[in-house]
């Protein structure tokens, strides 16, 4: 009896605890207005990064515009990474409760040899940075490293020069108090699993790769097992499956369902909480589709 008593006051206490989280978000939530120059989207939609299959609740939001103009109160739970609409790729943004952004895109164009997106975009905020830091990181590395079949060695310095450009960059913004201190660490985690998914493409392909375990160790990737930045982030959340299958794996694709035990053996062996049943809900994912015709994971 007791047990149970302790049990439902802990469940009472959560419900009390998420209702004052509830009531904060209300009181601080995130204003975005602004306007279109040129063509229009409507709806203005704002996506949710990171991982969100376990939520109770749709994360993303849809904005109505009218004479290009827009305006709207975002109630989100904790600071993260979204994603503009932009027809194309979009724009990765950084939102946090009580922010106040001014938002003016223009329309542009496209041009997909030089620019991923189809809007130009401009902010009023008090850190700018959370909005254009992405934007700009595009425009200095280019949306992705590809990999071209270089070998190993030269690819490896390709992705840690593009990493290196990418952490200046950063370095550069919050030097100038372009973006905040939250959203650096973020961030810096952030641009550690893009090294990861523009070096996991080589491992990912069906080349030899002489000294791996030596080359993948010289790069000294993290474990990408964190739930905070599973939900916050979309590169890290994609990194956590590949480490998984090319870090601590030697996964190929054309294997089939030959490796299906050694990964699920150290998913559950590497990884821990949400992190762990989202590598594993990934490797039933796409395994159950290896033989079906025209699966799409």
């Amino acid at each position: 009896m007791k047990k149970a008593f302790i049990f439902f006051e802990l469940i009472l206490l959560t419900i009390l605890c998420r209702t004052e989280i509830v009531k904060a978000q209300k009181l601080n939530p995130v204003k975005i207005y602004g306007k279109f120059y040129g063509k229009a989207l409507n709806p203005l939609t704002i996506r949710k990064s990171g991982f969100t299959l376990h939520l109770n609740y749709d994360p993303d939001f849809a904005i109505n515009v009218e004479n290009k103009t827009f305006k709207k109160y975002l109630y989100i739970d904790e600071p993260g990474f979204y994603n503009i609409s932009d027809l194309f790729m979009g724009h990765t943004i950084y939102l946090a409760p009580g922010d106040s952004i001014f938002l003016q895109l223009f329309y542009k164009e496209p041009d997909f040899k030089k620019d991923m997106t189809v809007y130009h975009l401009k902010v009023h905020a008090k850190f700018p940075g959370h909005i254009t830091f992405y934007d700009s990181l595009s425009k200095k590395i280019g949306y992705t490293v590809k990999y071209k079949y270089e070998k190993p060695g030269v690819y490896k310095r390709k992705c840690e020069e593009d990493y290196t450009k990418a952490v200046q960059l950063l370095n550069n913004f919050y030097k100038k108090n372009w973006v905040s201190k939250a959203f650096y660490q973020l961030a810096i985690s952030d641009l550690k699993a893009r090294e990861l998914l523009w070096f996991g493409e080589m491992l990912g392909s069906e080349i030899d790769i002489p000294n791996r375990a030596e080359l993948i160790k010289s790069m000294n990737f993290p474990q990408f097992n964190n739930d905070t930045l599973l939900i916050a982030s979309d590169k890290w959340a994609i990194a956590a499956a590949v480490n998984n299958y090319y870090i601590l794996n030697e996964h190929k694709d054309e294997d089939g369902y030959s490796d299906l035990s050694k990964v699920m053996t150290t998913a559950i062996k590497h990884y821990t909480g949400l992190t762990r049943d989202y590598v594993m809900y990934g490797i039933l994912r796409d395994y159950l589709g290896k033989n079906v015709i025209n699966y799409k994971a």
